[in-house]
């Protein structure tokens, strides 16, 4: 199947929200919901600090910084951070405090969304 036929195949393709996970389903609005508020996310720099168990990097528009972290393992992962973005972030989804050091461990499959 060529690539034209793969995007007509997924733009012309309905998705049934009524069978999908319901637990799955309210990450992905939450996720969506922060996306729509954030012109960092929407309109951003983005810089990478990834490894190969760990997708980490910073969207930054004007004053808003937002630093985003995905464990892609089904294992617990320690994640050595960059100098550059330890300190205090707010959590975007609970806007609790989250004291960022030199690592942070990640659950299996665990994300974290933080903003300035």
């Amino acid at each position: 199947v060529g690539y034209a036929q793969r995007i007509n195949y997924f733009s012309n393709t309905p998705i049934d929200w009524s069978t999908a996970d319901s637990e799955m389903l309210a990450e992905y609005k939450k996720i969506i919901a922060f996306r729509n508020t954030s012109n960092a996310i929407k309109k951003g720099t983005y810089t990478g600090y990834s490894n190969n168990a760990i997708s980490a990097f910073t969207m930054v528009k004007d004053a808003e910084k937002v630093f985003i972290l995905s464990n892609l393992t089904n294992a617990t992962t320690k994640y050595l951070v960059t100098n550059t973005l330890n300190g205090t972030w707010k959590d975007a989804f609970t806007d609790a405090t989250v004291t960022v050091g030199s690592e942070i461990t990640l659950a299996p499959f665990q994300y974290l969304v933080l903003k300035n």
